[in-house]
């Protein structure tokens, strides 16, 4: 009799041995969960992937690549208006372009806020042949920095004719249409506001 109890035994926990190692309904393959109602950790069998916070600095959206007047500004003004109150990532120039009539010089203009802006021509209304783009007869957008925060390593800046975004900025909004001219406001960040 004591012979059959230890085959019996044997069986027993040869069957609660299967049980375990097998996945259980419905806790099977990559799971994700949320709230009050999520099992315990420990209920799980496979790849626990845990997200919390904020999105890395690696996530975010980017733009690269040359801006300016026109067509070359269409993509950079559309990425701007479609990410608004988003952080976003810039690495864009600007040349000073004398080839294509749009523009003689760059500038990164300064108020008294401590904010900077460039515009972007989108159109022009008849211009003359040789006529430089102006703001009389053309539409497009205002770009305005916000360097209202010290502590940031994004910036705007104007080197040899060549005005250079890099960096991580939030997109703060734009505004409707002011003579002809909608005016979107980007603030450098620290890679640390990134994160």
């Amino acid at each position: 009799m004591a012979g059959k109890a230890t085959v019996l035994g044997t069986i027993v926990s040869a069957i609660g041995i299967l049980i375990t190692l097998l996945p259980h309904e419905g806790k099977s393959g990559n799971q994700t969960t949320y709230g009050s109602q999520s099992p315990a950790i420990g209920e799980n069998r496979g790849h626990i992937n845990i997200t919390y916070g904020k999105e890395s600095a690696s996530s975010r959206k980017r733009f690269e690549g040359e801006i300016g007047n026109f067509n070359k500004g269409k993509r950079f003004a559309d990425f701007i208006l479609n990410n608004s109150k988003e952080i976003v990532y810039f690495d864009v120039y600007r040349n000073a372009s004398y080839d294509d009539n749009s523009l003689e010089a760059i500038e990164l203009v300064s108020n008294t806020f401590n904010i900077n802006y460039f515009w972007i021509y989108s159109e022009c209304q008849e211009l003359k042949e040789n006529e430089k783009p102006s703001r009389e007869k053309c539409q497009g957008y205002d770009i305005f920095i916000d360097h209202s925060l010290d502590d940031k390593d994004a910036d705007a800046i104007v080197y040899r004719d060549k005005l250079r975004l890099k960096g991580f900025f939030v997109i703060k909004g734009c505004e409707g249409m002011h003579m002809g001219f909608e005016s979107c406001t980007l603030r450098p960040l620290n890679v640390d506001s990134a994160q």
